[in-house]
């Protein structure tokens, strides 16, 4: 079991970080988002699908962390 006071707060918050960041549902839609991006030859369409995905995954984490700060009765 990982603890903060063995490892160091910094060396902790990496490796948790990483292993919250390697989610392979992601990894496939990323995958499959560049796959679309690689093939347009418009920049302004890239930019707007890769902007739509950032905003979108942005807007849920803000969400999930708002739902998660409240912390209505029925989370806990």
């Amino acid at each position: 079991m990982l603890r903060a006071g063995e490892l160091g707060l910094r060396l902790f918050t990496i490796v948790i970080g990483l292993l919250d960041g390697f989610n392979p549902c992601a990894m496939w839609v990323l995958l499959f988002l560049l796959s679309l991006l690689v093939n347009l030859h418009d920049r302004f369409k890239m930019v707007l699908i890769a902007g739509t995905f950032v905003a979108v995954s942005g807007l849920g984490m803000a969400a999930l962390g708002a739902v998660l700060l409240l912390q209505p009765k029925w989370l806990i």
